[in-house]
């Protein structure tokens, strides 16, 4: 018998068990505040500007006396 209860003290005393706990006691969650989410922003599509309307006109040079082809757009 003596021999029993000497291993088993060995026995608890190398594994770290405590004869005092009956059972282990889990800590109380934490609660922990989700993260925001995050919801882009909306996207509006814009058309592109319209394409200017350009058209050749003929205008006269004062400096060299002749008419000249200009490219007018609008």
């Amino acid at each position: 018998m003596k021999r029993i209860l000497i291993i088993l003290a060995a026995a608890t005393a190398l594994t770290g068990c405590v004869v005092t706990d009956p059972y282990y006691v889990q800590p109380v969650p934490v609660y922990v505040q989700p993260r925001p989410v995050y919801i882009p922003p909306p996207v509006y599509y814009q058309p592109p500007p319209p394409r200017p309307q350009c058209y050749w006109v003929q205008r006269w040079d004062p400096q060299y006396r002749v008419n000249r082809n200009v490219q007018v757009c609008r």
